[in-house]
């Protein structure tokens, strides 16, 4: 995530741990709508993976008597002076949003009509990517942040939304998070006697998983780069919109508050665009 995606990366990992190193320190709840509007500025769809986590801290604040009258007023405050500043940067991120292609996964090409195949596609993914994991974490500990970690994981990959199922990809760096910081707490706590037969399934798990990002890494040492071309986003996508990354201004909806691009020579078919 950090070689491909640091601006979806960053904000979910930054958000999250501050969220829960700090979940029972009194002055958090003040911080939160800052948090939230910059992580939706960098990456809307992690800001949706992380809201359930700041719901989350302000319940279990409120039902421990950590938030007061007094911080839930600054709270309020917080957000009123914040929060409109994020929906001109809502507006513009959902710019022609309806051309996003987003439907239920098991309607997917190759999905329908054959519900068996999707279940254990879906059950093999949640197996892969962090049941196993958490099995073992809840033996540990088990709380309601590793259990709305799970109910997220479990339910974002059921709506697919963007070409690649942007939503789970993004929306899941918060709660993958979190189990990574249970993990480490875990581990930690078991420091020297790791030679359990629970301690060592977790590391060969993790083992296991390590494979892609070694091998990312290794790429990037050990293989040339791609050479610089001098070409645009459009011609790179091979003259397709990518609709996720591009969207239509030439609505009146719009026109109203967005300049409408200049015409580069010899490209009219993307003055209707804008990157």
């Amino acid at each position: 995530l950090l070689a491909w995606v640091p601006n979806h990366a960053l904000p979910g990992w930054l958000g999250l741990t501050l969220f829960y190193r700090y979940r029972e320190h009194p002055e958090t709840v003040r911080l939160m709508p800052v948090v939230m509007v910059a992580t939706v500025f960098w990456s809307p769809l992690t800001g949706i993976g992380l809201l359930p986590f700041a719901g989350l801290l302000l319940w279990e604040q409120w039902r421990k008597g950590i938030l007061d009258t007094a911080r839930l007023k600054s709270f309020c405050l917080t957000s009123l002076t914040v929060l409109p500043l994020a929906i001109p940067v809502i507006a513009y991120f959902g710019l022609d949003g309806s051309e996003i292609p987003s439907h239920w996964t098991w309607n997917v090409s190759g999905f329908p009509g054959n519900r068996i195949a999707f279940t254990i596609c879906y059950a093999s993914f949640l197996l892969l990517e962090f049941l196993v994991l958490t099995a073992f974490l809840t033996t540990f500990k088990s709380d309601s942040w590793l259990n709305l970690s799970a109910l997220t994981l479990l339910f974002l990959p059921l709506y697919w939304f963007g070409p690649g199922s942007d939503l789970a990809m993004r929306g899941s760096i918060p709660a993958l998070m979190l189990i990574c910081l249970r993990t480490f707490e875990m581990l930690s706590a078991a420091w020297p006697r790791w030679l359990t037969a629970k301690i060592v399934a977790v590391l060969l798990l993790l083992a296991v998983g390590a494979i892609t990002p070694a091998h990312e890494m290794a790429r990037a040492f050990l293989w040339p780069g791609w050479p610089m071309q001098n070409a645009d986003l459009m011609t790179i996508a091979m003259e397709k919109i990518p609709p996720h990354y591009v969207a239509r201004i030439n609505r009146e909806r719009t026109k109203s508050w967005l300049k409408m691009p200049v015409m580069l020579p010899g490209r009219g078919d993307t003055v209707d665009t804008i990157q």
